[in-house]
């Protein structure tokens, strides 16, 4: 693992085994720590792998409560999808002469983002452009609107109320277009009303993360 920041404190360390066969560790040692919270309070997560377990690790810059402990070890198993199961799917296409070779490359876990707004935003970001566009783009509104860990260059990422703040010039500066960036301000008609577009809207997104963390 990765030394974190030295100015974050270590809270909680956790050794997880891996439901199921073939994980994979490398695509968490390239974020092998990853901000979940910023601010003064800011909770950070660093990940290694060592004797086939998933070693997990809560950091925390300032007050960090048992709740804190227990949201954070929850966001790190679905980042590292390490309670997913692959399996059953792995037997279903391990003949199939394309799937299985696949299959046999990749972890087929599929991880999960922290936060439902996060979720969202990749997904309006990733439409009509390349995934090295989208992820360029994705990594500049992080850290135009996300929030730094406090001590730290960790940056969180960022709130409903955060990205309702960036000028849609400045969208345009990182790389997201009018209805992209609208859409991810939660002004195009949406049905799902699942935007930003007032503070209403983003307070019912941030109520439908704690449903989901429910």
């Amino acid at each position: 693992m990765v030394s974190p920041p030295a100015t974050l404190r270590l809270v909680r360390e956790e050794s997880i085994v891996p439901i199921g066969s073939r994980f994979d560790p490398r695509r968490l040692r390239r974020t092998p720590v990853r901000a979940l919270r910023g601010g003064p309070d800011g909770v950070a997560v660093g990940f290694g792998f060592s004797g086939g377990a998933l070693r997990v690790t809560v950091l925390a810059a300032g007050a960090c409560s048992d709740d804190d402990v227990a949201w954070a070890l929850d966001r790190a198993r679905g980042i590292s999808a390490i309670d997913d199961d692959p399996d059953p799917f792995l037997a279903a296409v391990a003949e199939h002469p394309l799937l299985g070779r696949l299959s046999r490359r990749y972890d087929a876990r599929l991880p999960r983002a922290p936060t439902l707004f996060e979720s969202l935003a990749q997904a309006i970001i990733g439409q009509l452009v390349t995934t090295a566009e989208a992820s360029a783009s994705i990594a500049r509104l992080w850290g135009v609107a996300g929030e730094l860990v406090a001590g730290t260059d960790l940056r969180a990422a960022p709130t409903p109320a955060a990205v309702k703040r960036v000028p849609m010039w400045k969208m345009h500066a990182i790389g997201i277009g009018s209805r992209r960036g609208q859409a991810r301000q939660g002004r195009l008609r949406n049905p799902l009303r699942l935007g930003v577009g007032s503070t209403k809207d983003a307070a019912s997104l941030e109520a439908a993360e704690r449903r989901c963390d429910a």
